[in-house]
């Protein structure tokens, strides 16, 4: 699919997390927090009858997911057995989000974009799109995943 338009909506949540999987000389393996922005773009072939790639506002449940699972929470990696423990041994503390991803900007970006997809793929109105969602944890750090959205 050659992509010729393209359309981005920019969220924020707040959070923390860890990187277990780094040695503990890295800064990242203690936990520690950001002020995410994502950013999701949207591309395709052709307009819809409105002249738009995506109406923004389909874009609204997004932010209310992110609000409610993500923002404020203590981001805990399903394999990251010793913070799992701690945040469940101290539920008064902690309010975490268990994922099943590393808590990276690439694994962030990939479970928000299969999200994504996965409540788009019904609005689609019969066109294809591109998608790729870009996690920054800083003003000069990010990563990002990109795939295709087939139309159901």
């Amino acid at each position: 699919m050659t992509i010729v338009y393209r359309v981005k909506k920019r969220f924020t949540f707040s959070a923390a997390h860890r990187l277990p999987q780094v040695p503990k000389n890295h800064k990242c393996h203690y936990v520690h927090g950001h002020n995410y922005m994502v950013d999701v773009e949207i591309g395709t072939a052709t307009l819809d009858d409105y002249n738009f790639v995506i109406d923004f506002i389909e874009l609204d449940f997004f932010k209310e997911f992110l609000d409610k699972e993500f923002d404020h929470k203590l981001l805990v990696w399903e394999k990251d057995e010793d913070l799992v423990k701690v945040t469940f041994q101290n539920k008064d503390m902690f309010e975490a989000k268990v994922i099943p991803v590393p808590p990276t900007c690439e694994g962030l970006a990939e479970l928000f974009a299969l999200y994504i997809d996965s409540k788009l793929a019904k609005k689609l109105h019969g066109r294809d799109f591109k998608l790729i969602v870009t996690v920054w944890e800083s003003s000069k750090s990010c990563g990002s995943f990109e795939t295709e959205i087939t139309w159901t």
